[in-house]
């Protein structure tokens, strides 16, 4: 388990419907794009893909000299 005496994520209200925007607008610029996969099985296949790999955690300086880390996830292929 996480050590939460140095976990200083924001779990305010504010700061998850903040999270919740990001996320909703994010979602809304996708829905824009015609890009369509022409067979769910393909889609699948797809998603499949990405789960099979292992997430790499960072936590990235917001600033120079700051103790403020954004927490992200990336997947290599």
């Amino acid at each position: 388990m996480e050590n939460r005496s140095r976990d200083k994520t924001d779990h305010s209200k504010e700061a998850m419907q903040h999270a919740q925007k990001v996320a909703n607008l994010f979602v809304d610029e996708a829905r824009l794009s015609s890009n369509r996969f022409n067979y769910v099985s393909v889609e699948q296949d797809y998603t499949n893909l990405i789960a099979q790999n292992d997430a790499h955690h960072f936590e990235v300086p917001l600033a120079h000299g700051s103790e403020s880390t954004l927490r992200t996830e990336l997947y290599l292929f």
